[in-house]
């Protein structure tokens, strides 16, 4: 009986060693798929910052051409203004070019070009009162540029 187990666990024993042997086999490739898996990783995450740099140039490209678009519009739009009142003012509709050019001094106060057209519609319009109030006004702010008046 003794011989018996012995043979059995000899048995055992035998495909115990070909079994860890075919374990460490698959061990051993495991290690090795999670270290590709690993690099991998590390590509990946590169990859990942360079994408989110680019991300982060391209919104802050976007901010600055958002922001020179929104200065060319407000440009385009104060010279709309100065386009329709010199229009109104060549066809002699003063009225409507003081409405035009009251507008656009709401917007743009400091548009020297506006206030010298609202002082020529002013008087055109004989507000010679205005005019002066509007011309003295006109001159304290803008001191170094006696053209306006």
């Amino acid at each position: 009986m003794n011989i018996l187990i012995t043979i059995i666990l000899a048995f055992f024993t035998i495909l115990g060693l070909l079994g860890v042997g075919g374990i460490w086999k698959i061990a051993s490739s495991f290690r090795n798929e999670l270290n590709e898996l690993i690099a991998l990783k590390g590509k990946f995450e590169t990859k990942f910052a360079e994408i989110e740099a680019g991300q982060e140039e391209a919104s802050n490209r976007l901010r600055e051409i958002t922001e020179v678009n929104k200065e060319q519009d407000e440009r385009l739009e104060l010279l709309e203004i100065q386009e329709y009142s010199g229009l109104y003012i060549d066809s002699g509709d003063y009225t409507k070019a003081l409405e035009f050019i009251t507008g656009g001094l709401q917007k743009y106060p400091n548009d020297s070009y506006l206030k010298s057209l609202h002082l020529f519609c002013l008087i055109r319009l004989k507000k010679y009162p205005e005019a002066l109030n509007k011309g003295h006004e006109y001159l304290e702010t803008e001191s170094d540029n006696t053209g306006i008046v």
